[in-house]
């Protein structure tokens, strides 16, 4: 899989679209709308079954279900399905990058070494 870190991933939605797989996002902890103020409710493909059995809800979406994780992504259906285009953030488990060249770590410069010793162990 390789490296990985805490962080956020933004994307928008589309009008009538259901599932998304947003770029580097790897297992979401939390889904929000921020222009409505909404945090979005994991839950389950049954439970969309259930109240929503012909799948024809549209609306500002209020829960989101993981359908599928891979190595280095994963898939979310979000319900109602979007009716406009909203932005979507998520905070969570998304791929890292290596640093080279003249990358800093984004932590204070007193652990700097902590890295360097981490390397060399």
């Amino acid at each position: 899989m390789g490296s990985v870190r805490y962080g956020e991933v933004s994307f928008s939605t589309v009008a009538t679209t259901k599932t998304y797989s947003p770029a580097t996002l790897i297992h979401p902890l939390t889904v929000t709308i921020p222009a409505s103020n909404r945090v979005l409710t994991e839950v389950t493909q049954d439970f969309i079954r259930n109240i929503d059995p012909g799948d024809a809800t549209t609306g500002t979406p209020q829960h989101y279900v993981v359908q599928k994780y891979n190595a280095v992504t994963v898939t979310m259906r979000l319900w109602p399905t979007p009716d406009a285009v909203y932005a979507v953030v998520c905070d969570g488990i998304i791929t890292g990058t290596d640093m080279t060249g003249s990358d800093v770590p984004a932590f204070p410069e007193d652990f700097h070494d902590a890295l360097v010793f981490g390397a060399v162990a």
